[in-house]
């Protein structure tokens, strides 16, 4: 999946121009970490190249490798706090994300339609807030996944905001656990949350009607 000739351009001595962000915050260190891994995944992805079930997926997948390479960086970082970006190989992870995502997305294909048949199904016979209490822990995070993973794709949101929100939401990472990795205050993660709640009662709404 990954390019060849894209991997050239990275050398190390490339990758250690590009790494310079002493003096910048934890938060646009993760922001630029983000904007370089949709860069490389565009480019390692291209649009229009999947086929059978995948195709046209490409785009959902790239968004689900970035936001996996981002929660990869993320523990870098709290196993490398004062290292920083010095030993992080962007276009390692993006590649190793996408492979993985590509065999995550197969496997989930009849999973995902299994949950959106029972979610038409429970559409019909409730209204929202019932809905809301009826649903099982299992589609309660799978509507949030994909409330999140909409939120982004539609540029409410932005791939640090979904990345804090899946570990804190999805992957019960703590608030302070996760401030810690990143060495930031517990606000500064609170500050990413709160964007996410904003964008994503909308579109969970949408989802049902």
């Amino acid at each position: 999946m990954c390019m060849k000739a894209h991997k050239q351009k990275y050398t190390k001595s490339t990758l250690s121009k590009t790494n310079q962000y002493e003096g910048k915050s934890l938060d646009h260190d993760l922001e630029s970490v983000a904007e370089e891994l949709v860069d490389l995944a565009r480019t390692q992805l291209p649009s229009g190249v999947m086929k059978g079930v995948l195709k046209g997926s490409e785009d959902d997948i790239r968004q689900e490798a970035i936001l996996l390479a981002l929660k990869w960086y993320i523990r870098h970082r709290a196993g490398n706090p004062t290292h920083g970006k010095s030993d992080w190989n962007p276009v390692q992870a993006i590649c190793a994300a996408l492979r993985f995502r590509k065999l995550d997305t197969i496997k989930r294909h009849a999973k995902e339609q299994k949950v959106r048949r029972a979610l038409t199904i429970q559409q019909q016979r409730m209204n929202h807030e019932s809905a809301y209490e009826e649903w099982s822990p299992a589609e309660i995070r799978e509507v949030l996944k994909k409330s999140i993973q909409q939120a982004l794709k539609a540029g409410r949101i932005s791939h640090a905001n979904a990345s804090v929100a899946i570990q804190v939401y999805l992957d019960s990472v703590t608030v302070q656990e996760l401030a810690n990795q990143l060495g930031r205050s517990k606000s500064s993660i609170h500050q990413h949350l709160t964007r996410v709640r904003k964008a994503i009662p909308g579109i969970i709404h949408s989802m049902l009607d």
